[in-house]
């Protein structure tokens, strides 16, 4: 990537050479009004200037590409818990997939909860509320406050239930 291609808000991910960003470090790029362009790094701000080539070519760093993924949480069945997912995950769905936590002669069943987002993300901090209720039973008072993720279906049709994200307490 050239220097006159970095643009505020690009994202850069570091290669490992320096030694005030660690390997795969993503960075945003942020503009400092005397110095031009820069990334934050261990010793404040690192100047993309002198990070080139001679032929104005990053050094060191690339433009980061947005992969996303698709991973998988297990959840127990419980009114309402809260999840960590990784920041800006988008919940996609929910199902039974024949996990258990087993204790003694009881079975209790794990929901599979599926969500994309970027590999490169850290480990999971941001908490998600998760509300898991049978039907008939009460969900959150106002379609603002969840949005539906899905119906799953146990023991044969015995068991049904509807799976939200919680918005509000």
């Amino acid at each position: 990537m050239r220097l006159e291609d970095v643009r505020v808000g690009t994202v850069l991910v570091a290669d490992g050479s320096f030694t005030c960003l660690p390997p795969r470090a993503r960075r945003i790029v942020q503009i400092d009004d005397k110095a031009g362009p820069f990334i934050e790094c261990a010793d404040g701000k690192h100047f993309l200037d002198g990070q080139t080539d001679g032929a104005d070519k990053l050094v060191g760093l690339k433009p980061s590409i947005s992969v996303r993924a698709v991973w998988k949480e297990l959840i127990p069945i419980r009114d309402i818990q809260t999840v960590r997912l990784p920041p800006g995950a988008e919940i996609l769905s929910v199902a039974a997939q024949g996990h258990a936590i087993v204790t003694d002669d009881r079975r209790f069943p794990l929901l599979s909860l599926w969500f994309r987002c970027d590999p490169d993300t850290p480990t999971p901090t941001a908490p998600r509320r998760i509300q898991i209720c049978g039907t008939g039973h009460p969900t959150a008072p106002d379609d603002t406050e969840a949005t539906f993720i899905g119906t799953v279906i146990l023991d044969e049709g015995k068991l049904v239930f509807h799976v939200f994200e919680r918005t509000a307490p």
